[in-house]
């Protein structure tokens, strides 16, 4: 079976939003590590948009993993020092060797 293992040069830090008690009777959200893993991080393609059906859509990268990596919709990557926002869980590959995933960077300021 084919791998994309050795295009995987990134590493990105796969955070997950819990909550916490804030101490003042209520509870805060905030993002955690789940996991650091290898993956390929790629500015959005026209192909890419029209896959998802939409020329505005608000995604801006592609993000590449192993299958079966945990990674759902509303978790931030951590990659480079910049954040991005899962957006769509997964466009399906037509070999199953990789996990694909749709994000928006998030600008500070």
């Amino acid at each position: 079976m084919r791998s994309i293992g050795n295009l995987l040069i990134h590493q990105v830090d796969i955070q997950r939003s819990t909550s916490v008690d804030n101490g003042h009777g209520g509870f805060d959200e905030v993002y955690t590590s789940q996991a650091i893993v290898q993956a390929r991080v790629n500015p959005v393609t026209a192909k890419d948009l029209s896959v998802l059906g939409k020329e505005e859509s608000r995604v801006s990268h592609a993000v590449y993993f192993q299958p079966g990596t945990d990674v759902e919709i509303g978790d931030e990557l951590v990659f480079d020092g910049r954040r991005f926002n899962v957006r769509v869980k997964q466009i399906q590959p037509s070999i199953p060797i990789y996990r694909k995933v749709m994000v928006e960077e998030i600008q500070e300021g």
